[in-house]
């Protein structure tokens, strides 16, 4: 999974910018942010970057205040990418400092209110929003697919997921000539018992099909010699 982190780039903002980051690493989340295109207002490059990433987390902190209120907008840009998120129907959830203005229609689940001077509820809270992210959108798992010469040749590959006993989608994916072998990665597997099925088509030569396989490893034992010539028990001591 991930995500990407809309903040402003003022120094007021950094050590919670970087205790986001730390929470989302924790939680095994990668992160993208405007930064690498210098905190450009929402251009196409921004763009790209946001409907890359599954979800999008909002920094929104005080930047102008209303007049005669107590009240602040955020940062532009900042604004721009949570709603365009939004308008894409990406997940998305906005981190609100006190006393700032929406500035649009945000439900409940949608958004958590941040005091910068005790953060810790606002952190406990997007913590379980990841999580269930993490959950919804399921694992990704790196295949090994064989026999090695028909990743190389193949004009498609696909897979689809069985649970209890029903087969979902099928779902387009490349395969990868890596060094070794052809590998895949399989996104989105929704839980360690649903099993996987793959289908590649080849270059001319017709279809390769799987069998729906589950998500174990096989491990061979061998027995192993003491240093005496006896045998080891389990456990690893004679």
């Amino acid at each position: 999974m991930r995500v990407f982190l809309s903040f402003s780039f003022r120094d007021d903002d950094k050590e919670l910018v970087e205790r986001l980051q730390s929470l989302l690493r924790s939680h095994g989340v990668g992160s993208r942010t405007g930064r690498v295109a210098d905190g450009e207002p929402l251009t196409p490059a921004v763009q790209g970057m946001i409907d890359e990433c599954d979800a999008v987390v909002a920094l929104m902190t005080r930047r102008d205040k209303l007049e005669g209120q107590e009240r602040w907008r955020t940062h532009p840009w900042v604004r721009d990418e949570i709603n365009y998120a939004r308008n894409g129907e990406k997940p998305a959830i906005a981190i609100l400092e006190d006393g700032v203005e929406p500035e649009g229609m945000y439900a409940e689940n949608e958004r958590i209110h941040l005091d910068r001077a005790d953060p810790l509820d606002a952190f406990l809270r997007l913590s379980r929003q990841l999580a269930s992210w993490k959950k919804g959108f399921g694992r990704t798992v790196k295949a090994r697919v064989l026999p090695d010469e028909i990743g190389h040749e193949a004009d498609t590959c696909k897979y689809r997921f069985w649970t209890d006993g029903h087969s979902g989608d099928w779902v387009d994916a490349p395969l990868i000539p890596a060094q070794g072998g052809t590998e895949l990665l399989i996104r989105g597997v929704p839980d360690e018992d649903a099993l996987i099925e793959l289908q590649v088509d080849r270059q001319g030569n017709g279809g390769w099909r799987s069998r729906a396989i589950g998500q174990y490893v096989t491990i061979e034992l061998q027995q192993a010699i003491g240093r005496a010539g006896g045998e080891v028990p389990p456990g690893g001591r004679p």
